[in-house]
């Protein structure tokens, strides 16, 4: 038998008659049947969940593609990213900084860091020069407003 790029509608056939397996297990159903991707590589469970998503379908495999609630994301988060959450209730900042988990205990809320890039600004430029600038930009926004 001979490699098949599978098109699809025959992934999607095979997927809903295939609900039950996990994205691993499923990319190995496919490997056995010898269905390789349009690049002719062997399905991997991220080629799966890739196909999963662009196809959209949900429910079957490891994810269900949809987005999380706020209860859900509360549940993962760390001590430090509900007290950021605590501190902006910005939803869309909090849900990344929970699904990345990346540098979140570091970071701080809004005022905080434009605090921190500020005092960078001014160390590097020097203090008449930041405050010239920041003049100007104000000034600018000032005649757009009139």
């Amino acid at each position: 038998m001979s490699k098949t790029i599978i098109n699809r509608e025959d992934y999607i056939r095979l997927r809903n008659k295939n609900k039950s397996l996990s994205n691993t297990e499923f990319a190995a159903l496919l490997k056995k049947a010898e269905y390789v991707g349009k690049n002719g590589e062997p399905f991997s469970m991220h080629m799966v969940e890739a196909r999963n998503i662009r196809y959209q379908i949900t429910g079957h495999g490891n994810r269900s593609n949809k987005p999380k609630t706020l209860e859900e994301l509360k549940k993962l988060a760390t001590p430090g990213q509900l007290e950021f959450y605590k501190q902006t209730k910005d939803f869309t900042a909090f849900k990344k900084r929970v699904l990345n988990r990346q540098f979140d205990l570091k970071r701080k809320p809004r005022k905080d860091y434009m605090k921190k890039v500020q005092q960078k600004y001014i160390s590097s430029l020097g203090k008449l020069k930041y405050n010239s600038l920041a003049a100007a930009r104000m000034r600018t926004i000032r005649s757009k407003d009139e």
